[in-house]
């Protein structure tokens, strides 16, 4: 599976690099909202799941939710962040297909909700 992580800690894109990776999956990192708006472009077609930080410094996770959204409406996304909000607190248009994940996390925690998404997805 192809697997996109937009985080602008370089720390946590290579942990979920890393454990991802481990795991099987083709990873790509992008350090910043428009970076991963751009390589989600040039790959929308094949990335199976995109990890996105909630708060990224030039777009929040929903916004590139929606944006993402509007090239392919079923991309299956996981929001990542230590304040994230409850599945509730986000627009319904927008949770068909969105998970959460707290930060900070383990990489089994990250392993598992990757798995999980993946299974449900399939």
């Amino acid at each position: 599976m192809k697997i996109l992580v937009i985080d602008d800690e370089a720390m946590i894109c290579q942990l979920a690099r890393k454990v991802l990776e481990r795991s099987g999956h083709d990873v790509v990192v992008a350090d910043s909202g428009a970076n991963g708006y751009q390589t989600y472009q040039d790959n929308h077609n094949s990335i199976d799941l995109a990890i996105i930080d909630f708060h990224l410094n030039d777009i929040t996770g929903l916004n590139l939710i929606e944006k993402m959204r509007e090239l392919n409406p079923a991309q299956a996304c996981l929001l990542s962040s230590g304040n994230a909000p409850q599945i509730s607190e986000i627009p319904k248009r927008l949770r068909d297909n969105t998970f959460l994940l707290a930060k900070p996390y383990r990489s089994s925690q990250l392993s598992d909700k990757v798995a999980e998404i993946l299974d449900s997805i399939a």
